[in-house]
C-alpha cells in the first residue's frame, strides 16, 4: 500500500509542475537535414521545485520547518498543501542534447535550510540535473562536503533549445539514505534520541518532489576534451 501512495505523490508533484508554467516545445528538426547533437552553454533561469507530500509529512511530524534564501519565491497550492518554491539558477558550461547522454543541469545560490529540534542543516549550491542516459538528482553541498539528497529516472529531453531557451521537468526524486541520516542526525547512546533537525525521519526512500528548470543558452560547438596523460 506504501508503494502505491508513493507513485501517486510522485505523479501528483510531477503533474503540478507542468502545470504550473507553460511548457517550451523542442524545436524541429527540418526535413532532409541530418541529425547532430547540439552543444549549449547554460546562463540563467529559473528552478520550480515542488516538494512531495512524503517528505513534507516528515517535517511536520518532527516540528521541523524549511526556509529559503530572500531571493526565492515560496507559494502553497490551496489544493494539495504542496510548498513550491522559484529559485534562481545558473546553467552548467555544457550541456547536450539530441544526443546519447544528453543532460541539462543548473545550480541555485540560495541556501535551503531545515531547521527544528534545536539544530539546522544548511543545504548550499543545490544542483538540479536531469538526464537521458543515467539518473536525474537534487544535489548540494552540506557541512562543505557533496551530498546527493536524491535522484529518479532518467527522463527524455528535448533535442534542441527554442530560442535560446531550455525547459525540462524531472521525474519523482527520493530521497537518499545519505540526506535521511544528515536530517536524522547522530544517535546518542545514553537516550537512543537523535540529534538532528528531523529525528524521526524514516530510513525509507521518501518522495522529495519534481522539479521544473527553466534555462537560457547559448549555442556552442563541440567541446574539446583535452587529454593530460601522456
Amino acid at each position: 500500500m506504501r508503494v502505491r501512495r508513493s507513485i501517486t505523490a510522485l505523479v501528483s508533484v510531477s503533474t503540478l509542475v507542468l502545470l504550473s508554467v507553460p511548457a517550451v516545445t523542442a524545436q524541429a528538426v527540418p526535413h532532409g537535414v541530418a541529425s547532430a547533437v547540439r552543444w549549449y552553454e547554460g546562463r540563467t533561469g529559473t528552478v520550480q521545485w515542488a516538494f512531495g507530500q512524503e517528505f513534507q509529512d516528515q517535517l511536520v511530524q518532527a516540528g521541523a520547518s524549511l526556509s529559503f534564501c530572500s531571493a526565492a519565491k515560496v507559494a502553497t497550492d490551496s489544493a494539495s498543501g504542496i510548498t513550491i518554491v522559484t529559485m534562481p539558477v545558473t546553467g552548467n558550461s555544457v550541456i547536450q542534447l539530441n544526443g546519447r547522454e544528453n543532460s541539462v543541469d543548473a545550480v541555485t545560490d540560495c541556501t535551503i535550510t531545515v531547521t527544528g529540534n534545536g539544530t539546522s542543516v544548511e543545504l548550499d549550491g543545490v544542483a538540479f540535473g536531469v538526464t537521458s542516459a543515467s539518473t536525474s538528482d537534487i544535489s548540494s553541498t552540506v557541512s562543505d562536503e557533496y551530498l546527493v539528497l536524491g535522484s529518479g529516472a532518467r527522463m527524455k529531453l528535448p533535442k534542441a533549445a527554442t530560442r535560446n531557451k531550455i525547459t525540462v521537468v524531472s521525474p519523482g526524486i527520493v530521497t537518499s539514505s545519505e540526506f535521511a541520516d544528515i536530517l536524522r542526525g547522530q544517535q546518542s547512546a545514553a537516550t537512543g534520541k537523535y540529534d538532528g533537525p528531523v529525528p524521526s525521519m524514516t530510513t525509507e526512500p521518501t518522495n522529495l518532489g519534481a522539479f521544473r528548470l527553466v534555462l537560457k543558452v547559448k549555442s556552442i560547438r563541440e567541446p574539446v576534451v583535452h587529454n593530460s596523460e601522456g
